[in-house]
Parts: C-alpha cells; sequence; structure tokens
C-alpha cells in the first residue's frame, strides 16, 4: 500500500512539473494563477469513489504548491464556463500507461488502470 501511493505522488509530481514544459506553456494551460483558478478536475468514467483516488492525490498535491482548492466534479456535474483537467481510466491504455494531452484549454490526463495515475 505504501508503494502504491509512493508511485501515485510520484506522477502526479511528474505531472505537476509539466506546465514548466514548453510544449504546455505554448497552450497557456496553467490551472491556477495569482492565486485564483478557472479549472476543476473533472472524473471521468472508470475511478472508485475514495478519498485516496487520483483526482484527490491531484487536488491536494495541487493545494501544497498554490494554495489553491480545485473542485473535483463528475463528469454530468462539470461547470460549462470552467475549464477542466479530466482524470480518466482508459482501456484502450496498456495498463501501466498514462497519455496527457492539451485539447484547447483543458488539459486531459487518461492512464490504462487507476493504480497508474
Amino acid at each position: 500500500m505504501r508503494n502504491r501511493k509512493r508511485i501515485q505522488e510520484s506522477v502526479i509530481a511528474f505531472i505537476l512539473c509539466l506546465s514548466g514544459l514548453p510544449s504546455l506553456s505554448q497552450e497557456n494551460i496553467r490551472p491556477v494563477e495569482n492565486g485564483k483558478s478557472n479549472y476543476e478536475i473533472v472524473v471521468l468514467e472508470g475511478f472508485s469513489d475514495g478519498s485516496s483516488s487520483p483526482a484527490k492525490t491531484l487536488q491536494t498535491y495541487l493545494h501544497k504548491i498554490t494554495s489553491v482548492t480545485l473542485p473535483i466534479v463528475r463528469s454530468l456535474t462539470k461547470d460549462k464556463a470552467k475549464n477542466s483537467i479530466f482524470v480518466q481510466v482508459e482501456n484502450a491504455l496498456n495498463p501501466n500507461q498514462i497519455n496527457i494531452k492539451v485539447q484547447g484549454d483543458d488539459l486531459s490526463i487518461s492512464a490504462g488502470s487507476e493504480t497508474s495515475l
């Protein structure tokens, strides 16, 4: 269980570091800027509702780094006026594979299994 948590923390830290890479900077993806955010974390199909979910871990690390707490919502309750960080399990991916895409002003993080995130 500790190893799983460490792996999740490492992956989240890696994802958060991506915001400094040129490819995301050119797309102007900034979930938090000047202490404010117009983003929410949107949980798509395939995830459990547990408090240790990858969405909760992402929310926790973003808060530790920025002092801003992004809300976690299900896709059905997504606010269309807000930008999104989509988190989902995608069965077409290898169980250990992670896919990160910029889609307009949104960020999509997909994995082949919940434990990969």
